[in-house]
């Protein structure tokens, strides 16, 4: 990163360019059901490869090196080509569906930004790989849709325990609003942030 000295930044940066998702041999490992419960390699997965989308991403905007982006477009396509469910236990209607891949879904929604959109889409994201994504974002939506606002707190903890669920399901609707131009999903998203225990 050029002139930013001794900036705190300086350091993350490198630390991310050390990782192995920001590599230009990373291989995204896409899986049509994605199952979470426990640690699946279908939840490794889902977990590192939004994390590989959003560092070569990142890598492409900082260097202007095209084969960043055509590496986060590569994962972009095979996981939006793949997808069709994520689950739990073979069940989709479970919070815990909604709150895991919440965890998950802002950065893969940060990581398609940022090739659909910088410098008027320069990464060269075609309009169809585009619309198969969106089938994507669907499936995420889906996903989080099936969390009725309720707190998930544990028993053994504390009642702000809760506030994970509102803050990451948040999160993740406000950036698949913005990304569809979903006015009214952005703002359920917004609503779970601004719940009293937050």
């Amino acid at each position: 990163m050029n002139g930013v000295g001794d900036h705190p930044m300086k350091g993350g940066w490198a630390k991310l360019l050390t990782s192995s998702v920001s590599q230009m041999g990373y291989v995204a490992t896409p899986y049509a059901d994605v199952q979470l419960g426990g640690s699946t390699p279908q939840k490794t997965a889902l977990r590192n490869d939004d994390r590989a989308v959003y560092s070569q991403a990142l890598q492409w905007v900082v260097t202007g090196d095209q084969a960043h982006a055509d590496k986060a477009i590569e994962i972009l396509d095979a996981w939006s080509s793949t997808i069709e469910k994520i689950t739990r236990d073979g069940e989709t209607d479970n919070s815990y569906v909604a709150l895991v891949a919440s965890w998950n879904v802002h950065i893969w929604i940060a990581g398609a930004e940022i090739v659909r959109y910088y410098d008027d889409g320069a990464a060269g994201w075609s309009d169809a790989k585009v619309t198969q994504f969106d089938h994507m974002a669907q499936v995420f939506e889906t996903a989080l849709s099936v969390w009725d606002g309720t707190p998930q707190v544990h028993p053994d903890q504390d009642k702000y325990s809760g506030t994970n669920c509102a803050f990451s399901i948040g999160l993740s609707r406000m950036a698949l609003g913005i990304y569809t131009n979903d006015d009214t999903l952005f703002d359920e998203g917004k609503d779970h942030l601004m719940e009293p225990n937050m």
